[in-house]
């Protein structure tokens, strides 16, 4: 066993160093090398480093085949995650699968999940039963073309509310939560001059009252989604302040551009109010921060791609920066964007397979693995499916951590492309029907716009 030390102290001032160090246990399975980045060394046979560092960063590398990935405890973070290479099935509804948001809802310190199937107007629950199952209930049908949906505790009660659009009725549904996962329609709320279609819920402004994140257009719903597409106008992606009384004052408008999917996020640090939005006219990912104090909006770029449908946030590698998710109708893949310490996103890892145009971005551990997987949904095959997050792909390890972790490496690579087996196709599309011609005509109209054992001690 090596001891690898990074550090070279006196001993008065090494005691007092350690004591904030981390200790970390390591082992190989299979042939490579562990790299440990800020120590600058490496090692591939059984070994203790040994350092003060507030973070450790492990990379693996294969000395043939691939780095099949971490087993053990948890990192305390990752550059990136690994992904499983299956696209498993969360479960069905009755006719077109549309939305994902995931909440706690029966407060039982496991995440459930509200969807749209949007033909038959319907929304419900895939209820986690913490084993990896789902129980799908019904909350509403017939509502007049649901469009988004939002979490929140909007009656500051301690559990999460659900918030609905109904693009078709103008309309913003409220379902308030009796703290056991049971929901009652409150009251619908509206936006004068506004036509909600995606929704995200923040307290903006710090006042202890909801704010909204509003995408509003008009478009025709009769057709499929190329036809939706085409037919936009009027389109303002805007933030609104809630006065108490559920009555809604523009805030700021963010963009002039529509979006199909928002998500919302304030960043504890900067105090920025961010939002994501998926344009799908121009194929754009666009994160919007807004300044409250300045009164200022700065748009920056995620990514672009065709059909950009679905966007999410999330600190899926938990090293501290927010990433996205995002889904793209066709070519029917979702895409994962890191976002990098500057701020800026690395190329998004792209995850194909599937066979139906893809609509939800949600995260959610479904096997209760402590890391969170992708959701999606397949349009037409009137289901929603997930990937699963396998582990980090770089171990972050910080200070006063104690861990013991395995590097695993495989001799032979696999695919990265996860596989679906489901390859059916269906005569609908969003918004209202139209054949599968209507996938031709989809990409056409939007091209147009647009790491033997090794130990690590700290003490």
């Amino acid at each position: 066993m090596k001891k690898l030390t990074s550090i070279f102290l006196s001993l008065p001032l090494l005691i007092s160093t350690l004591s904030n160090a981390a200790e970390i246990e390591i082992s190989f399975n299979g042939s490579g090398t562990v790299k440990a980045i800020e120590a600058n060394t490496e090692c591939n046979e059984n070994c203790t480093i040994i350092n003060d560092l507030a973070t450790n960063t492990l990379q693996a590398v294969a000395t043939s085949g691939q780095f099949s990935g971490w087993s053990g405890q948890q990192c305390d973070a990752g550059s990136g995650v690994m992904l499983d290479t299956a696209i498993e099935t969360l479960g069905f509804i009755p006719s077109g699968a549309k939305t994902l948001v995931s909440a706690d809802i029966n407060q039982d310190n496991s995440e459930d999940l509200a969807y749209i199937s949007l033909f038959d107007g319907q929304v419900g629950f895939f209820v986690n039963e913490g084993n990896g199952n789902f129980d799908r209930r019904t909350l509403a049908v017939n509502l007049n073309y649901p469009a988004a949906l939002a979490f929140y505790d909007w009656d500051n009660d301690n559990d999460a509310d659900l918030l609905v659009t109904e693009y078709g009725a103008n309309n913003i549904k409220l379902y308030s939560n009796n703290g056991q996962g049971d929901f009652t329609f409150t009251k619908d709320m509206r936006v004068s001059g506004y036509r909600p279609y995606a929704i995200s819920v923040n307290d903006i402004n710090q006042d202890n009252i909801p704010d909204l994140a509003l995408s509003s257009f008009t478009a025709n719903t009769g057709g499929n989604l190329s036809v939706l597409v085409e037919s936009i106008n009027n389109a303002e992606t805007a933030w609104f302040i809630n006065n108490g009384q559920d009555e809604f004052e523009l805030a700021t408008t963010v963009s002039n551009t529509a979006a199909i999917t928002i998500d919302t996020y304030i960043d504890s640090q900067t105090n920025l109010v961010e939002l994501v939005a998926a344009e799908i006219e121009t194929g754009d990912i666009a994160l919007y921060a807004y300044d409250i104090d300045a009164a200022q909006v700065k748009r920056s770029l995620v990514g672009n791609g065709s059909s950009v449908y679905g966007a999410a946030f999330e600190d899926i590698d938990n090293n501290g920066t927010i990433d996205v998710l995002t889904s793209h109708y066709q070519p029917k893949n979702i895409q994962l964007s890191y976002r990098k310490a500057d701020g800026s996103f690395d190329a998004p890892t792209i995850i194909g397979g599937f066979a139906q145009g893809t609509t939800a971005t949600a995260f959610l551990d479904i096997d209760n693995n402590g890391y969170k997987d992708l959701l999606t949904g397949e349009f037409n095959n009137n289901k929603f499916l997930y990937v699963k997050t396998l582990g980090y792909r770089d171990c972050l390890v910080k200070s006063d951590s104690k861990i013991a972790i395995t590097a695993n490496f495989e001799q032979q690579s696999s695919s990265s492309t996860p596989n679906n087996s489901n390859t059916s196709q269906s005569s609908k599309s969003e918004s209202g029907g139209g054949g599968s011609t209507s996938f031709i005509s989809l990409l056409i109209a939007l091209t147009i716009v647009v790491i033997r054992k090794v130990k690590l001690k700290y003490r």
